[in-house]
Parts: structure tokens; C-alpha cells; sequence
């Protein structure tokens, strides 16, 4: 089999206190029975900078499969987009995700040891399209929450740290609160 992967990603500043970022990949694979995997990822980021220590963040992105294997189905939940619900909630061959976020940042630096900041966000988000389980779609979904942001300052990889709680707005199971803790490289 044959893997490609074909990527373009960019970024410019709109004035002084904003910032458009946007990336394309398309991936797949071709065998003996033709082409399959193939994934198409279209993101954007835009940040508009409300002081020195705030900035609003709102990414957009989507994702198109075609005969995808079944160890990489689109999947939505929490580290996908919706920090209100379990990882893998919805699965699909076709997704979208809006986030919007208000960060703030401080001087606060614990020992020197790290950075402390917050955010504040609604994560709205879609998977459609075939899955293999054959579970049902559950169309649109949104959350609302808050997050700490813990920036590590004695590490060359300067991972952040976020600790957040998200209320799901359309969970079918019933609406209890998520928490969750994981390490990016971004903020």
C-alpha cells in the first residue's frame, strides 16, 4: 500500500491585536482495492488580542472521511471538542467544531515554577455520516464551562496543563458536569 499525506498550513496578521491561522491536510491510502482512508481536515484559528491579559479564541474546523478503516472513524467527545462529554461520544465519517473561548492571563507564577491563567468557553459540535457501530446520531451538541491553565516554566516542551469542568447543554444521559485534566502545547 501506498500512505500520502498532502498538508498546507499558514497564518497572518489582520492589525495589530489579531491573528488568523488556518491548516488543510488530506491523507489516505491506496492498495490493491483502490483508495481508502482518505480524510480531509480543513481548520481555522483567529485570536483577537483585548488586552495584555486577555484574548478571545475561536476555532472552526472540519473533517470529511471516505471509506475510512474503523480505527479511524471521526470521533467527538471530550479531547475532541466537546469537553462535556466522554471521549469518543459520537463517532462518524463527517464532523464539525466551533469553539469559542475568552483566555486571561496573569503574572502569577507559583516558585517560579509555572504560569497560572483561565478560560472560559462554549464548544458546539457535529459528527454525521456512517459508523461502524451503527449508533444512532445525536445531531448537534453544545457545552459551556471553565478552565485553568497552568503553563509549565522549567520545561523545554512548555506544556500547559488544563484542568477544566464543561456542562453538556444537549447530553441525552442527563446533564452532569465533566471534569477533566490533560496536557497540550497550546493554551
Amino acid at each position: 500500500a501506498a500512505f500520502y499525506l498532502v498538508q498546507a498550513s499558514d497564518g497572518f496578521r489582520v492589525s495589530p491585536a489579531q491573528s488568523l491561522f488556518y491548516e488543510l491536510s488530506l491523507k489516505a491510502r491506496r492498495d490493491r482495492l483502490g483508495t481508502a482512508n482518505q480524510l480531509l481536515n480543513i481548520g481555522t484559528r483567529y485570536f483577537y488580542r483585548l488586552s495584555n491579559r486577555s484574548t478571545t479564541y475561536v476555532s472552526l474546523s472540519g473533517s470529511y472521511g471516505r471509506r475510512l478503516d474503523l480505527d479511524r472513524e471521526l470521533i467527538l467527545g471530550g479531547e475532541q471538542g466537546l469537553r462535556a462529554y466522554p471521549a469518543a461520544f459520537q463517532t462518524g465519517d463527517k464532523s464539525a467544531v466551533l469553539t469559542l473561548e475568552q483566555r486571561y492571563f496573569t503574572d502569577y507564577q507559583p516558585l517560579r515554577l509555572f504560569s497560572v491563567g483561565a478560560a472560559a468557553f462554549v464548544d458546539v459540535g457535529r459528527v454525521w455520516g456512517s459508523n461502524a457501530a451503527g449508533a444512532p446520531i445525536l445531531g448537534t451538541l453544545k457545552d459551556v464551562g471553565i478552565g485553568l491553565r497552568l503553563g509549565n516554566l522549567r520545561s523545554a516542551r512548555a506544556n500547559m496543563l488544563h484542568i477544566d469542568i464543561a456542562w453538556p447543554l444537549d447530553d441525552p444521559r442527563g446533564s452532569s458536569p465533566q471534569f477533566s485534566i490533560e496536557t497540550r502545547t497550546r493554551f
